[in-house]
């Protein structure tokens, strides 16, 4: 299911214990890589999800994840990948800040109490099915920098809070 573009390495520096790890038999341009870092499981993955993608392409990246987070209970787990959701991010980004109101357009957030138990609505079922497994996972998204059109191309998941990422617009 390759457009253009694409393509997804993980490389692992050869002092650190690792193994790939097995995920479901689907199309999906990803790679699962679990590495021993000071003692304790840490899990990579990477994807790359083609522009035009269908619900069915997300749905099953999601299965992937519940297979290697199902299998790896434990492990602090990074997910990065370019995602081609043009709109998840401005959209995930107001849900973040809990600026919106139940009339947007786009979608809407119900916050129940103030533990920020949040429900996104979003028209594009591809949007809302990557939400609904970052929600259920309880992963953040730490990647908020640019490229020069102002638009932020690759997502970084984790469910460990302890993650900073840095650099400059491209």
């Amino acid at each position: 299911m390759k457009s253009r573009g694409g393509g997804v390495l993980i490389a692992v520096r050869n002092s650190l214990e690792s193994s790939s790890c097995a995920v479901l038999d689907n199309d999906i341009e990803q790679v699962w890589v679990s590495v021993g870092v000071r003692g304790a499981d840490s899990i990579l993955g990477v994807v790359y999800i083609p522009p035009g993608s269908g619900t069915t392409v997300y749905k099953d990246y999601v299965n992937s994840i519940d297979c290697i987070l199902d299998h790896y209970p434990t492990s602090k787990v990074l997910m990065i990948g370019d995602f081609n959701l043009r709109n998840y991010t401005a959209l995930f980004a107001r849900v973040e800040s809990r600026n919106m109101y139940m009339d947007d357009p786009f979608l809407s957030l119900v916050s129940t109490n103030s533990n920020l138990n949040t429900v996104f609505l979003s028209k594009d079922e591809s949007e809302q099915v990557l939400f609904d497994c970052v929600n259920f996972y309880d992963l953040v998204q730490h990647n908020h920098i640019k490229n020069h059109n102002n638009v932020m191309l690759d997502l970084v998941f984790s469910n460990h809070s302890n993650i900073s990422i840095t650099g400059t617009q491209l």
